[in-house]
């Protein structure tokens, strides 16, 4: 583990996840380090993530992690201090720094945790919310219903952009999965792909919609005998949780169901080699795991939550009839789509973000 170091100056102090574990924020924050390595930006990204890195660039702060995220913004200079954090607390005392500290403060929001403070029924932690989205010089959402919800309460509506989290990989970063996992695509058809936590609720439902996927193919092996659902874990709230899951899964569909609870250096691999990957979530901002699989051809079918790319197949939230007809319908079309990257305009979101961090550095 490289030691914390608090002398050297850097232009750009980015504060988020950094895998393993492989989740959205921290996936897009390993793709755009290489971007801001290779055009020569003085940068240091602190994990607050639960594992630790080996990148240089890249100092673990997890152990005693609000001590030394007080301490960098109390300490550490910069131009541009960079927050990808939904906690609350965590927020308040990035915007708290804001009053009396040098340099531009931004925030990055990418799910629903803006609106929940805001709807919350404690009337002062709307107000305070409220309070840390204005200290802020830059808001970063990652789909325009977070940005139109910033922009109802912040005093200068330019300090809100949106822009997606989604990076797209390097067509040589596209590695295929273990050979376990292809063995299992290779005896099930189709192959339906998933990833989420394990036991987070969300309003007392399952957020990550893990309880639908496993009734979904309870119900789907009469019409199609060799089906395979592939859930990749990228944590859960115990491990007792976990395996508590896992075994009712196999109850109830036998192998039928494949869990991968170990972190796979490459998720888009396995999306590639899939039939369908399925996003039932409850609660969402922008998915990176959508975006990625819609780039390497793999349809999506999707809870109406959040705000979805075009050509998902989506289906009415916590519905599950509507998830299965939606199911059947996008396996009956499934054969229609070719397997290809789908470069579209959502590249240019790495430049996008450089073009806000170039604009406070060439000030």
């Amino acid at each position: 583990m490289k030691s914390l170091q608090l002398k050297k100056d850097h232009d750009i102090v980015i504060i988020g996840p950094y895998p393993p574990p492989y989740g959205g924020i921290s996936v897009h924050l390993e793709r755009l380090i290489p971007f801001l390595d290779k055009l020569g930006y003085f940068f240091i990204l602190y994990n607050i993530s639960t594992t630790r890195s080996i990148h240089n660039k890249v100092i673990s702060i997890n152990r005693f992690k609000t001590i030394y995220f007080i301490i960098i913004c109390l300490f550490k200079k910069g131009k541009i201090f960079h927050l990808y954090s939904p906690n609350w607390y965590v927020r308040l005392i990035f915007a708290f720094f804001t009053m009396f500290r040098k340099g531009k403060f931004i925030i990055s929001i990418q799910g629903p945790s803006i609106s929940d403070a805001l709807k919350s029924k404690f009337k002062i932690r709307g107000n305070i919310t409220k309070w840390i989205i204005n200290c802020m010089d830059k808001i970063i959402a990652c789909n325009n219903q977070i940005k139109s919800e910033c922009i109802e309460f912040i005093n200068d509506p330019n300090k809100v952009l949106m822009i997606p989290a989604f990076i797209p990989p390097l067509d040589n970063e596209i590695d295929d999965p273990p050979k376990y996992i292809l063995d299992y695509i290779r005896k099930h058809s189709p192959t339906i792909v998933a990833t989420g936590w394990i036991g987070v609720k969300y309003d007392g439902d399952d957020d990550y919609g893990i309880d639908m996927l496993i009734y979904l193919v309870q119900k789907l092996i009469l019409k199609y005998p060799e089906i395979g659902l592939i859930i990749k874990i990228n944590g859960g709230t115990s491990d007792e949780i976990i395996e508590e899951t896992i075994n009712s899964a196999f109850k109830s569909v036998g192998n039928h169901i494949l869990f991968i609870n170990e972190p796979l250096k490459d998720v888009v691999g396995l999306y590639k080699n899939c039939d369908l990957f399925c996003r039932p979530t409850k609660s969402e901002g922008d998915a990176v795991s959508v975006r990625e699989s819609l780039f390497v051809g793999t349809p999506v079918i999707a809870s109406n939550v959040g705000q979805r790319p075009k050509n998902c197949f989506l289906f009415e939230s916590r519905n599950f009839n509507d998830l299965y007809n939606v199911t059947i319908d996008a396996l009956s079309q499934q054969k229609k789509y070719i397997k290809k990257n789908n470069i579209s305009s959502e590249s240019l979101n790495s430049d996008k973000l450089l073009k806000v961090y170039n604009n406070i550095l060439t000030k």
